[in-house]
Formats: structure tokens, C-alpha cells, sequence
């Protein structure tokens, strides 16, 4: 992944002279593999920034015909918190508008959500498909097979609205 926050001489394009490695796969396969994972191969599928120095992304491990989708999170080039477990097929990483989570969906079901550090977070339903966040992250809807939720993000116990409606994705607005 590169980036390159150089001025250039046509602002259309991005010379490469000037851009430089945010995280290599070197760096990808070392921080893998230190937090345990063996496989062979490392790809990043999809990446999102939390903030300007954390970026969550989901990670293909793989080996042979065996593979595991990672939620992770970085800080630079290093793991925030190593991953403890694989999911099958993660896609569509959603992170919340404050930076402080992020999604992302099970392709057999529901979500897997992890904190900006990168350790993940049990959300009061679990068999969701999609999730938005407020603005201010103190509500969180889920879309579910029976409709969409709504409850508050930090209640332990929360009473949860049912709005009797099909949706396969959301966005809070």
C-alpha cells in the first residue's frame, strides 16, 4: 500500500517518485506470523482508515486450498492486537464514523467487529447481515433477517427499536 503526500506537477496523477511504503507485504507476513498465523500467503482484500495512523483491514491467509479472512487492525506497520481467530469469506468492512470499531460481514452470517485496537467486540445481536453506526456513536443499527434494529451502542442491556423493514446494507445519515 503506498501513499504519496508530495506536491506534483499535475495534480491528476501520483509520481512515484514521491510516494513511499505504508505497510509492505513483508511487514504484512511478519505481523501474521508473529501473532501465530503459519500459512504461506498474505493478501490485504480490503482496507478502511480509523484514523490517521490506524487502518482496519481484512486479510486473506492462506496455504494450499485452505484459507482464513483476518479483521485487523494496524497502527503503522505494526498489529494494534494480535488476531486470535479466522472467519470464512469476510467482505464490506464498515468502520464506525468516530474511528472506535469497525465491521465486517461473515459471508455464512453474521458480523465480526473489533475495537480500533483491534480486539474484537461482542455487538447485542449477532446475527446480523449489515451495521451503521450514528454519527456520534451512541446508537447502532443492525439489518437482520427480521428487520432493522436500533439500540444504544454502550448499553449492556438495551432495549432494542424493530423498524419491520428489508435491508441488505445500511447507512446512517
Amino acid at each position: 500500500m503506498r501513499f504519496a503526500p508530495c506536491s506534483q506537477e499535475d495534480p491528476g496523477t501520483l509520481p512515484t517518485r514521491c510516494a513511499r511504503t505504508l505497510l509492505s507485504r513483508v511487514d504484512l507476513a511478519r505481523e501474521l506470523r508473529r501473532a501465530g498465523w503459519k500459512r504461506s500467503r498474505f493478501a490485504l482484500e480490503e482496507v478502511q482508515w480509523l484514523t490517521h495512523a490506524r487502518l482496519a483491514a481484512i486479510v486473506r491467509a492462506s496455504e494450499n486450498r485452505e484459507a482464513d479472512d483476518l479483521l485487523v487492525v494496524f497502527k503503522g506497520r505494526r498489529l494494534a492486537t494480535l488476531p486470535g481467530f479466522g472467519y470464512e469469506n469476510l467482505k464490506s468492512i464498515r468502520p464506525s464514523p468516530l474511528g472506535t470499531h469497525v465491521a465486517a460481514r461473515i459471508a455464512t452470517g453474521g458480523l465480526a467487529v473489533v475495537d480500533a485496537a483491534g480486539r474484537p467486540v461482542r455487538l447485542a445481536m449477532t446475527h446480523g447481515r449489515a451495521v451503521t453506526w450514528s454519527p456520534d456513536e451512541r446508537w447502532i443499527a443492525e439489518a437482520t433477517d427480521d428487520g432493522v434494529y436500533v439500540f444504544r451502542s454502550r448499553d449492556p442491556s438495551p432495549t432494542f427499536v424493530n423498524l419491520p423493514i428489508a435491508a441488505l446494507d445500511l447507512v446512517w445519515r
